[in-house]
């Protein structure tokens, strides 16, 4: 039992430095450990991709995940590419019926060259096809200064969303999402090649009259 819960400590160790990117002392703080032991976790992953000397007398690899186990990480994280490694060990023991470290999973997912980077949210209702039409218009037009950009944002229950996933090396990670807003703040800025020229905050979201409002009284005089 004593081994077991020294293994998940430095489990969360490799969690808190990989995942959450907290430093060696921030670390030690927390799992209150020293940071000795930490620097020592952390050199043992980055060398065997394990929390323990797997050529240490008594011990061993941890499991191995076969064919099944690993299409299956790959089809979770297509649906759902931000989810930490201890997120998929506990689908993995719920689903597939296997336990195995997260440093083994993180050792597969390199191997997969799944990379953690930030992701891109898409809406769920997006329409690629005419996304692409409206690419291949704007194309045609090559002098910058024609451009003034205008985008509502703004701070709801969105924005907590996770904003780190993992998908293939040279890929961008999407993850698709229908967007449900709670209270809002906005914000409508109008951006051309000098900078931005006009700008308004509104409580809530930004709808029609808001933005005609917008372009007569405050963007048309500064064009």
């Amino acid at each position: 039992m004593v081994r077991a819960v020294a293994e998940q400590i430095k489990e969360n160790i490799v969690l808190d430095y990989y995942e959450e990117h907290m430093t060696v002392r921030e670390i030690a703080a927390k799992q209150r450990v020293s940071i000795g032991l930490v620097s020592k976790v952390l050199q043992l992953y980055g060398m065997y991709g394990s929390v323990i000397n797997p050529f240490a007398s008594g011990r061993g690899w941890q499991a191995i995940l076969d064919e099944g186990d690993i299409l299956y990480i790959e089809a979770i994280l297509e649906a759902n590419p931000g989810l930490y490694l201890d997120e998929i060990q506990a689908k993995l023991q719920s689903v597939r019926e296997i336990d195995v470290s997260v440093a083994t999973i993180s050792r597969t997912l390199t191997r997969l060259e799944l990379t953690r980077k930030t992701t891109t949210r898409a809406a769920a209702q997006r329409d690629e096809e005419l996304r692409e039409v409206w690419e291949v218009n704007m194309a045609e037009y090559t002098d910058p200064e024609l451009f003034v950009f205008l985008d509502e944002s703004g701070v709801d229950q969105s924005t907590a969303k996770r904003t780190q996933g993992r998908s293939r090396l040279g890929t961008r990670c999407v993850r698709r999402a229908t967007f449900v807003r709670g209270e809002r703040v906005s914000v409508l800025p109008a951006l051309s090649c000098d900078g931005i020229i006009a700008a308004e905050i509104f409580e809530g979201t930004v709808n029609r009259d808001k933005f005609l409002t917008f372009l007569r009284e405050q963007l048309v005089s500064e064009m």
